[in-house]
């Protein structure tokens, strides 16, 4: 797939969670639909990033170790972002305090005679 087509189709399902989300449904609970649509979030975010991973690292998938690898880290990815939207679903509040967490700091850095700014993010 080439990077526009991927960058579209991480656009559409982004909107179709945000939809989910936000549109009222009678049939489902709203627990239900802001799961599903934080889990449609998180697929799009996952689309996107495959896109824009260069092929050197894709590349590693041929492997069955790239491809434990790959499956390891989904697993712990996925176990993460279910303890999170268990958080967020019980008290939302806390949503809050996670993108709190997450907002880049601005270091100075001097490069020769100028000076820039690194962003480091706030990752626990």
């Amino acid at each position: 797939m080439n990077g526009e087509l991927i960058r579209d189709v991480a656009a559409v399902v982004a909107a179709a969670a945000i939809v989910l989300m936000f549109v009222p449904a009678p049939l489902v609970s709203a627990t239900a639909r802001r799961s599903l649509g934080l889990a449609l979030i998180v697929a799009a975010w996952i689309t996107l990033a495959l896109g824009l991973a260069p092929a050197s690292m894709t590349d590693r998938l041929d492997t069955p170790v790239g491809i434990a690898a790959v499956l390891g880290g989904a697993i712990v990815a996925g176990a993460a972002a279910w303890i999170g939207g268990r958080v967020v679903i019980r008290w939302p509040v806390a949503w809050f305090a996670l993108l709190g967490l997450c907002l880049p700091l601005r270091v100075p850095v001097p490069i020769g005679d100028d000076t820039s700014n690194l962003l480091v993010p706030l990752y626990l």
